[in-house]
């Protein structure tokens, strides 16, 4: 997959992470949750602020989605307004978020612990 801008600031995000506070390797990303506050409202307000392919609610453009449903969350990539390789359904928003960043960036390696 090629990256477009806002893919690539996300990347960038993400390798920054992980390189200054977890020694560059992408296997402990779980461990963020537990060092950094808040951390799941900040990856959330990084994927809103950088408009990266990657959205949150249910929107009109291609890209990922990471949409929270009664029953937990659903994660799907839509392209032409149409839902691609079907969806996936979550109920802990920890797997949720990092399955999104694994697929949504160029980290498929983050752990998921």
């Amino acid at each position: 997959m090629a990256f477009t801008f806002g893919e690539e600031m996300l990347n960038e995000y993400i390798h920054d992470l992980v390189d200054r506070h977890l020694n560059g390797d992408p296997s402990r990303f779980s461990e963020l949750w537990d060092l950094l506050p808040n951390f799941e409202n900040k990856i959330g307000e990084e994927i809103k602020k950088q408009n990266s392919w990657v959205y949150l609610q249910k929107e009109t453009f291609d890209g990922w989605y990471l949409i929270e449903s009664s029953n937990g969350f659903e994660l799907y990539y839509q392209e032409r307004g149409l839902v691609d390789w079907g969806i996936t359904k979550f109920s802990n928003r920890r797997k949720a978020l990092t399955t999104l960043l694994q697929v949504a960036t160029d980290y498929r390696s983050l752990g998921t612990n």
